[in-house]
């Protein structure tokens, strides 16, 4: 699985697109492995994949989005986007104009959206001939289906200091999955009791819930591969077929084949 990427200075990137009442969409076809360097953008953004897997990147951790959910990226949050798999995507940026109260209305931190077909429908229709003429119709209700959409749990924190993050990056790349705490953190120049307690306070996670999410944000990448569950199982340390179903849904609320390519 691949770490996050060393952050370059991102760059503010204007939306390619026009706005119509504070809104406007863009359609890119991408293949797999492509990807959209560090950027930022001075407005909100729906990034919906209609096919394929997306990993955002941030500086907090890494976001995964499969086919029919969506991202929710507010303005100004530096991200870098790779595809797992050929992705459709479709993307809604929107005007802060419609961002009032952000605080409030649970807009400033990304989030990954259960989209509902009402949503779907509403930025489908950002594409088609009709939009400029019902865009001012269409913004507010798209933002009320933004706020009201469930967020699933397809986030992998990541520590920000320099030998937490070497802890990260040796238990993510153990192909078993089973080095011990202690041993790791050694590696990574900590006291255990040290890095047991810090880890926590920098990922919100202890370290046995974040290796069991990094273990299925793992998996993800070796579906969008090609590898089939039973295989996927047995490289990554599950007992069964079945105990890596059960984890997918305890650690993202859907089972494997959400991010099935």
């Amino acid at each position: 699985m691949c770490m996050i990427d060393e952050i370059a200075k991102p760059i503010d990137k204007p939306p390619n697109t026009v706005f119509h009442a504070g809104i406007g969409g863009m359609a890119k076809r991408f293949a797999d492995h492509d990807r959209i360097e560090w950027h930022h953008h001075d407005c909100g953004q729906i990034i919906f994949g209609a096919s394929g897997v997306m990993r955002i990147e941030t500086a907090g951790g890494l976001w995964f989005a499969p086919p029919e959910r969506a991202l929710w990226m507010p303005p100004g949050v530096a991200h870098a986007i790779t595809m797992l798999g050929a992705v459709e995507m479709r993307t809604l940026y929107v005007a802060r104009e419609h961002l009032s109260e952000p605080a409030a209305r649970g807009l400033t931190q990304p989030r990954v959206l259960a989209v509902t077909d009402l949503l779907r429908a509403l930025l489908l229709a950002a594409f088609d001939a009709e939009f400029s003429r019902r865009a001012h119709l269409l913004a507010p209700l798209v933002m009320d289906e933004v706020e009201r959409a469930t967020t699933l749990a397809a986030f992998l924190p990541m520590p920000a200091t320099p030998a937490l993050a070497r802890l990260a990056a040796a238990a993510m790349a153990d192909p078993t999955w089973s080095t011990d705490f202690t041993t790791l953190a050694d590696a990574a120049g900590l006291a255990a009791r040290t890095a047991s307690r810090l880890f926590p306070q920098e990922t919100g996670l202890t370290f046995k819930r974040w290796r069991q999410h990094a273990r299925i944000m793992t998996a993800i990448e070796h579906l969008n591969r090609g590898e089939r569950p039973k295989a996927i199982a047995r490289a990554l340390g599950f007992s069964s077929q079945a105990a890596l179903a059960q984890s997918f849904r305890t650690v993202t609320g859907l089972p494997p084949s959400a991010f099935d390519r």
